[in-house]
């Protein structure tokens, strides 16, 4: 319906999707050049952006633990491409960055080399929990001791 209505009209209708505040959908990069300056000369903090989230002490930890587990990658082919494409996957990264660090030469992206990603770093990690701690996959979601036979 709005496809069909003439170039002033639709601004009119769809006007609303642009608003936002500072950031707006529809300005463009001189506008924000502009508006950054007003904040600067009106004594604001430049580019203020986001806001800061501190971890908790336990989140630190728990991370820091998580990031051990990364050592069982040293087994595969070329353990620093996975391990940086990994860590890259796990903070959300974008899957052209997570292509460049784990596929560099390869000139088509898909959504294959996530998958192996994922795939290869969750079989290091369970493989290092087997073999060097003794601890498998139980029932559901849960992780049992591993008792050998004597």
């Amino acid at each position: 319906m709005i496809d069909k209505t003439p170039d002033q009209e639709r601004r009119w209708l769809t006007s609303g999707n642009r608003s936002g505040g500072w950031n707006m959908i529809g300005m463009s990069r001189a506008e924000l050049l502009v508006i950054e300056r007003i904040r600067l000369l009106s004594a604001m903090k430049p580019y203020d952006g986001q806001t800061k989230v501190a971890p908790q002490r336990d989140d630190v930890e728990r991370s820091l633990g998580v990031l051990a587990w990364m050592r069982w990658c040293n087994a595969a082919r070329l353990p620093d491409r996975l391990v940086k494409a990994a860590i890259a996957l796990a903070r959300g990264g974008e899957a052209e960055v997570v292509h460049r660090l784990y596929c560099p030469t390869r000139k088509s992206r898909n959504r294959q080399a996530v998958y192996e990603i994922r795939q290869r770093t969750v079989g290091f990690i369970l493989t290092g929990f087997k073999n060097d701690l003794g601890v498998v996959p139980g029932d559901g979601l849960s992780f049992k001791e591993l008792r050998h036979a004597a």
